[in-house]
C-alpha cells in the first residue's frame, strides 16, 4: 500500500508542475506581478466569506486554488517592491495577519474570489496599491471609540455561494477520455473515502460515479457538472488524505494466519494467540481492535464458528447476520462499540477477521471496514497452528509474545547522507537524550560528529566502515519563491519501510520571526520528516525540514527549512567533504524520487 500511494504522489507531481506553469502564465500579465498572502482557508464556504470580508478594507482582494487543495486569500497584484512595502506597514497596523507573506502568485491554479460577472455577485474593485495605503491612514478613525458606541458593527451579512463554473467544460471531458482505468478507480476510491460514492470500484464512469462526482462538486462549491477538473481533482485528493493519513493504511501480511489485506497500523499492533484467533490489540487511544481468523476446516466448521462469535462481547446483540454457504458476515452497534466480521472456507481452510472501533470513528471505519473485506486474500499455504498459544493444559493459554519482544528504539526520524562515508545530517531533536543511536534500515551505529542546537543541525558520522546506498547533492543555486518543493522523509517512522516524498512550495525567503537561515515552505510535513532534505526540482538539496514550531492557530501546512548554506558552513568547518549539483535541468518525478529513496535514511534513538 505506501508502494501504491508513492507512486500516486509521483503522479500527482507531474500534474501539479504541469499546472503550476500554466498558471502561472494565465493569471498574472507581468512578470513582476507579486500578491500578499494574508490567509488561507480549506473549504470554498469559508474562503469566499473571508474573502468578502477582507473585500470590504482591500478592494483587490483575491482567492485561489493551492495545489496543497487550501486557498490562498490574497490582495494584489503590483510590483514586489510595493508588495514588501505594503506588507510590512499592514502588518504593523494590525490590519493583516502577522504571518502574512509575499508571493508572486506561482501557485495560484485557479481563481475563487472575485467571483465573475454575470454570477450574480458583485465584487468591490478597485487598487491595493493605493486603497490599501489610504486604509492604513484612515484606520484610526475608523476605529475610534465614539464612532463605535454611535453605530455598532451590524452583523455580516452570510455571503452568497455561487458554484464555481467549468468555463472549459468540453475540454474537461476530452481530458477525462484520456485517463487510466486505474486512474479513474483511484478516483472511485477518493469519493467513497468522501462518502460520494458506494458502488464497484470498477473505473466505469456510469451514472453512479457521475452522481457522485456531482454531490462532491456541489458540497464543494463546483458546478455539479459529473466530471472532475484537474483543480477539483487536488482538492479531492487532499480531501481523501485527511481522513486516510490518520489510519496508516498498510499491506497485512501474516503468514501465521495465513491472511493478507490492508489494515490500520497506526491503530492496532499485534498481541495475543489463542488459535482459531490472533488477536492485534489497540495502539494508542484510539481505542480500535482487530482479530484475524484461521483454522482448518470446511462449512460445518464455519457454522460452529458463526454460532460462537456471535456470543461474543464484541458482537453487539442488534445488528446486521448473513450466513450462506461458504461465508458469514456479523456486524453490529451499540453505544459502546460498532464491529464487522467476515470470514469464509477456502480449501479446506476458514479464514477472516473482525475490525472493532468506537462510534466516534464511524464516518471512517465504516469506509475503511469495506476497504478490508474487498482485499481480504486467504493465503492457502498458511494457516494458524491449533496448538501454538497453549501450554502443558488444553486450557492454558500463552501470550506468545511474551518473553519474545523484539527491541524498539524510543523513536525514529528522517536523515539524510552527504557523503561517500555516510556522514548523516539531521535534527538535533531527532538525537536528544539517545544512548545509542542507528540507521535503522542498516543497523549501523552512528556517532555525532557535530552539532547547532540554535539551527536544529546535527552531523552524525557511522563507527564503523559503511558504504551508504547513495548521498545527497546540494544545491549551489538561490532559491526562487514559488519554486516546487519535495521533502523527502519517513513520515510515520514505526511502519515506513522506505522514505515517501511530500509535495509543496517555496513561500518565502525567511523562516519563522524573519529568520534569515531558514526558508518557509508550504507542505503537509509529519513528526517523521523532520531532519529529511527538501529538494529543488532537479532533487538537489536546498535546505533540511525543521521541526513545526508549535504556534496556536497556524496552518499544518506551514513548514520552515534550515537554508543548504547553513548546512555546508557546518560541513566545511569540520572538513567532511559533500557535493554540488551541477545540471540546471528539472529533473523527472521518478528520477527526484529514486535519488531521494536511496539518500534518506531513518535515524532511530535508542534509550
Amino acid at each position: 500500500m505506501l508502494k501504491n500511494v508513492f507512486r500516486m504522489r509521483l503522479a500527482m507531481i507531474a500534474v501539479l508542475l504541469a499546472m503550476v506553469v500554466g498558471a502561472g502564465a494565465g493569471q498574472v500579465a507581468a512578470q513582476d506581478a507579486h500578491w500578499i498572502q494574508i490567509e488561507a482557508q480549506k473549504s470554498i464556504r469559508d474562503t469566499r466569506a473571508r474573502a468578502q470580508f477582507y473585500a470590504q478594507r482591500f478592494p483587490d482582494t483575491h482567492a485561489f486554488l493551492t495545489p496543497s487543495g487550501w486557498y490562498a486569500i490574497t490582495i494584489g497584484p503590483m510590483s514586489e517592491d510595493e508588495a514588501n512595502r505594503q506588507v510590512n506597514e499592514l502588518k504593523a497596523s494590525g490590519r493583516i495577519p502577522s504571518d502574512s507573506l509575499v508571493t508572486d502568485g506561482r501557485n495560484h491554479l485557479s481563481q475563487l474570489w472575485p467571483i465573475s460577472v454575470g454570477t450574480g455577485a458583485v465584487p468591490a474593485t478597485g487598487s491595493a496599491d493605493s486603497d490599501a495605503q489610504a486604509d492604513i491612514e484612515t484606520a484610526a478613525a475608523d476605529e475610534t471609540p465614539e464612532e463605535t458606541a454611535e453605530a455598532p458593527a451590524e452583523p455580516e451579512a452570510e455571503p452568497e455561494i455561487v458554484p464555481i463554473e467549468d468555463r472549459d467544460l468540453r475540454g474537461t471531458q476530452q481530458a477525462e477520455r484520456g485517463w487510466s482505468r486505474a486512474q479513474k478507480m483511484e478516483y472511485q476510491e477518493y469519493l467513497r473515502w468522501t462518502g460520494d460514492y458506494d458502488a464497484a470500484i470498477d473505473g466505469a464512469y456510469g451514472r453512479g460515479t457521475r452522481s457522485a462526482i456531482s454531490a462532491f462538486q456541489e458540497r464543494e462549491g463546483y458546478q455539479p457538472t459529473g466530471y472532475l477538473t484537474t483543480g477539483q481533482i487536488i482538492v479531492l485528493r487532499q480531501r481523501y488524505r485527511a481522513l486516510v493519513a490518520p489510519l496508516g493504511v498498510a499491506t497485512l501480511r501474516d503468514e501465521q494466519a495465513g491472511i493478507e489485506m490492508l489494515y490500520p497500523s497506526f491503530l492496532v499492533q499485534k498481541g495475543k494467540v489463542e488459535p482459531p484467533f490472533i488477536e492485534y490489540d489497540t495502539r494508542g487511544d484510539r481505542d480500535v481492535r482487530m482479530i484475524l481468523i484461521s483454522q482448518p476446516g470446511g462449512d460445518d466448521v464455519m457454522e460452529s464458528l458463526y454460532d460462537i462469535i456471535e456470543t461474543f462481547d464484541y458482537v453487539p446483540a442488534e445488528g446486521y447476520r448473513a450466513k450462506n454457504r461458504g461465508w458469514f458476515v456479523l456486524s453490529g452497534a451499540d453505544e459502546n462499540i460498532v464491529s464487522y466480521t467476515y470470514a469464509r472456507t477456502d480449501n479446506g481452510l476458514v479464514k477472516g477477521f473482525t475490525i472493532i472501533w468506537p462510534p466516534k470513528m464511524n464516518k471512517v471505519m465504516q469506509k475503511f471496514a469495506v476497504e478490508m473485506y474487498e482485499s481480504f486474500t486467504p493465503l492457502p499455504e498458511y494457516v494458524l497452528d491449533e496448538s501454538i498459544g497453549y501450554g502443558d493444559g488444553p486450557d492454558e493459554p500463552t501470550d506468545l509474545s511474551e518473553g519474545l519482544d523484539t527491541p524498539l528504539p524510543a523513536s525514529s526520524a528522517s536523515g539524510f547522507v552527504v557523503n561517500g562515508e555516510g556522514v548523516v545530517i539531521t535534527d538535533t531533536a531527532n538525537i536528544e537524550g539517545c544512548s545509542r543511536i542507528t540507521l535503522a534500515e542498516d543497523g549501523v551505529e552512528l556517532e555525532l560528529l557535530a552539532q547547532n542546537p540554535g539551527l536544529e543541525l546535527a552531523v552524525l558520522r557511522p563507527k564503523d566502515a559503511f558504504t551508504p546506498a547513495s548521498y545527497a547533492l546540494f544545491s549551489s543555486e538561490a532559491p526562487e519563491i514559488g519554486a516546487e518543493v519535495t521533502v523527502s522523509g519517513f513520515s510515520f517512522p514505526e511502519v515506513m519501510e522506505i522514505a515517501t516524498l511530500n509535495y509543496g512550495t517555496l513561500t518565502d525567503l525567511k523562516g519563522a520571526d524573519g529568520d534569515e537561515r531558514a526558508l518557509r515552505v508550504s507542505v503537509f510535513a509529519e513528526r517523521g520528516d523532520v531532519g529529511g532534505p527538501v529538494l529543488d526540482d532537479r532533487g538537489a538539496v536546498i535546505g533540511m525540514q525543521m521541526l513545526r514550531p508549535a504556534k496556536e492557530g497556524e496552518p499544518e501546512y506551514v513548514n520552515f527549512a534550515l537554508r543548504v548554506a547553513e548546512l555546508r558552513e557546518m560541513l566545511d568547518r569540520h572538513g567532511i567533504t559533500y557535493g554540488l549539483a551541477t545540471g540546471f535541468d528539472a529533473a523527472a518525478a521518478e528520477d527526484v524520487a529514486f535519488m531521494a529513496g536511496d539518500f534518506t535514511v531513518k535515524v532511530s534513538c535508542w534509550k
